[in-house]
């Protein structure tokens, strides 16, 4: 419900023509009922149609919608305040506190959601990513939230400390109603927005294999599908899958070939559920001076980058790779003098390795 009342939010707050918001977020207890209504006493509730009272049993308050804009290393704060403390820092009687946030945000995080998570408070989340693109901590990032949030309700003090904070003249509850209705028809979002991630190397063999785990893959909620297999891809190209049981991944896929040297976006993504989650690795080995007709994201990107650092590729003359050209005859002689050049330079240093 939260997903569906902080996309509520965000569509409402972008509907105003004044201040465009980027994310929409809402808190637990904003919260009072379920979908169908009475699902929280029963959950042999059947599915039926929404009614006006049932809407307003979920946003029952009256809060004026506003946006106000962080920037991204506050909102990573705002999401670490999901760990709950008092102003002075002392863990509150709720140990922990999950936010409603949008279907664009995902992040990863690394501290346990309960008590222990106070261990490493203000370093359990890791990453951000909004629109599948990584927050930076100066980006700049309007949010639509209620008022009780805006004032640092729930603990949530980093939200009173945004900037250019607007009143959109929207009542959520009033707003929740117009969704609704122009949605016509609403189902459960079973994406999971927030993925636990360790055993993370801090720089990964170009030639060896990506490992990690992902956990908590499995959204709490009634009905919702276990995640069996993720698959695996990085800047895009998908390196493999990995089993899950239990709600964790213990990922494992060879890089060798399809990863350059450098810094790349690993994508967890589960096709049933439309859970997506996105860590940042670093994958070390020789740095290639990139072709300039070879951008990154581009096709076979990873794998042209890859030739050229172990040697089997230079490019041309020009420094320029022409992944779209035509190889005419007059051609094959340079090619192979240059792999004629290579077999011999291996060889050399086959024979230098043999005499140490």
């Amino acid at each position: 419900m939260g997903h569906l009342v902080a996309d509520m939010y965000l569509s409402a707050a972008n509907s105003t023509g004044r201040t465009p918001a980027d994310i929409g977020i809402v808190n637990p207890g904003g919260l009072r009922d379920e979908f169908p209504g009475g699902l929280r006493t029963s959950l042999d509730t059947a599915v039926s149609d929404v009614t006006v009272a049932q809407a307003l049993n979920v946003t029952p308050f009256a809060n004026n919608l506003w946006t106000t804009t962080l920037t991204g290393a506050q909102l990573k704060q705002v999401l670490e305040e999901q760990w709950q403390t008092t102003a002075d820092g002392a863990q509150t009687s709720r140990a922990y506190l999950q936010l409603g946030l949008s279907s664009n945000v995902s992040y990863t995080f690394t501290g346990a959601r309960d008590s222990s998570g106070h261990a490493t408070l203000n370093n359990n989340i890791d990453e951000i990513f909004i629109d599948g693109k990584k927050v930076t901590d100066d980006q700049q990032i309007t949010v639509a939230i209620p008022s009780f949030l805006l004032g640092g309700g729930d603990n949530f003090r980093t939200l009173s400390q945004g900037m250019d904070a607007k009143d959109t003249a929207l009542v959520d509850s009033d707003a929740f109603q117009s969704y609704l209705k122009g949605e016509g028809t609403i189902s459960p979002r079973f994406n999971k927005q927030a993925v636990k991630i360790s055993d993370v190397a801090d720089s990964y063999d170009a030639s060896g294999n990506l490992t990690f785990t992902a956990s908590e893959l499995n959204v709490d909620s009634f009905k919702a599908p276990a995640i069996e297999k993720l698959s695996v891809s990085v800047d895009g190209v998908e390196l493999g899958t990995a089993s899950v049981e239990g709600g964790t991944a213990k990922v494992d896929v060879p890089l060798a070939g399809k990863v350059a040297a450098g810094e790349h976006v690993v994508m967890l993504k589960d096709a049933a559920t439309g859970t997506e989650a996105h860590l940042t690795v670093t994958v070390g080995g020789k740095k290639a001076v990139a072709f300039p007709d070879v951008p990154a994201g581009s096709l076979f990107y990873n794998e042209i980058t890859w030739m050229q650092q172990e040697g089997i590729t230079t490019g041309w003359e020009d420094g320029t790779f022409r992944p779209y050209d035509s190889v005419s005859r007059h051609h094959m002689p340079n090619i192979g003098i240059r792999e004629r050049n290579i077999f011999w330079m291996r060889c050399i240093k086959f024979w230098f390795l043999c005499h140490l």
